[in-house]
């Protein structure tokens, strides 16, 4: 039950604008003693790393591939032609 959450919620994460995501991970509680536990929380820092990542990658393609990539993935093809 928890991985079909977990998958949701990415889903979720994928679809929202990135401020719009980030603002989902600080939502919370106020509390300041609460506020310092969600600081070393590490599943809140992976979250908040997932979400800075994503950001990051939506900005760079946003226009498409780039054209390393572009070039990469036609290497990757001509390789697995040659092999078969």
């Amino acid at each position: 039950m928890q991985v079909a959450e977990v998958l949701s919620d990415l889903s979720t994460l994928y679809l929202a604008d990135p401020k719009a995501a980030a603002a989902l991970i600080r939502y919370g509680n106020t509390n300041v003693s609460s506020s310092q536990g969600r600081d070393n929380d590490p599943d809140l820092k992976r979250a908040r790393d997932l979400l800075e990542l994503h950001a990051e990658v939506k900005v760079a393609h946003q226009h498409g591939n780039d054209r390393e990539l572009s070039e990469a993935r036609q290497a990757v093809d001509r390789i697995m032609n040659e092999l078969k």
